[in-house]
């Protein structure tokens, strides 16, 4: 099985993960994976993330300067910066201190979106917080959310019921997971003519004919790169 890494084509640089269902999974997976190279890598984000755990970082630094960051990188080459720690997250660092990460680190992940835990979303007037030099973005989306209802999984739901024209009660299909994926106002917003890559997680949730279906419908309206993943269960592979 391929890394996640290659199969999201990762690349050097600034990548930025938006949407929902597994965003903060999936970005320590890609870290670990570089780690394991012996690249350094710094995990942040343009709004609020959870502070890591021990398994996930050893460093965490709020608010350091750059001769600190780099002091940092030679104890361990993965470390996570936030601009503040409240309540248990650390909160959005600016564009021009990702800028300044970017010189310091062969890779910096940014999760730059929030989803209050929910699998699919839409996003706000102001989300996502795509960093103006980022290279690619991973839209994160969750298969938690077929045939459940809108109002019990999708975050800003209203937007939502908008975007389906359909109410909050109403099941979510196949064809409303890809709706959200196209969509301009959907989990395209922001992401402009930056490279992108849809990984779709909690795969393990749903039949494999399901699955299939979906994957294909998927690659008629979408045509970038298609990951099929279950980021907890260590499993991921590209669509071809």
């Amino acid at each position: 099985m391929k890394k996640l890494i290659e199969c999201l084509e990762i690349n050097p640089g600034v990548t930025t993960f938006v949407g929902g269902g597994g965003k903060t999974s999936s970005i320590f997976q890609v870290a670990k994976e570089l780690q394991a190279q012996n690249k350094s890598v710094i995990v942040t984000t343009t709004t609020k993330m959870y502070y890591p755990t021990k398994e996930q970082a050893k460093i965490v630094l709020i608010n350091p300067a750059k001769e600190q960051i780099r002091e940092a990188l030679m104890q361990n080459t993965l470390i996570v910066i936030g601009q503040s720690h409240e309540e248990g997250k650390i909160t959005s660092v600016s564009d021009e201190q990702i800028e300044m990460m970017e010189q310091l680190a062969e890779y910096v992940l940014v999760e730059g979106d929030g989803s209050k835990h929910l699998p699919i979303k839409v996003p706000g007037e102001h989300e996502p917080v795509i960093p103006k030099s980022t290279q690619k973005v991973v839209i994160v989306v969750g298969m938690k959310a077929l045939n459940v209802p809108l109002e019990s999984c999708c975050f800003r739901k209203e937007r939502a019921m908008a975007l389906l024209e359909v109410q909050a009660s109403h099941l979510i299909s196949e064809m409303d997971i890809i709706t959200l994926i196209t969509s301009k106002v959907g989990l395209q917003k922001g992401i402009d003519e930056k490279a992108q890559t849809i990984l779709i997680n909690q795969i393990d949730l749903i039949e494999a004919k399901v699955l299939e279906c979906f994957s294909q419908c998927l690659k008629e309206n979408y045509k970038d790169t298609i990951v099929l993943a279950a980021i907890n269960q260590g499993y991921w592979k590209q669509v071809q």
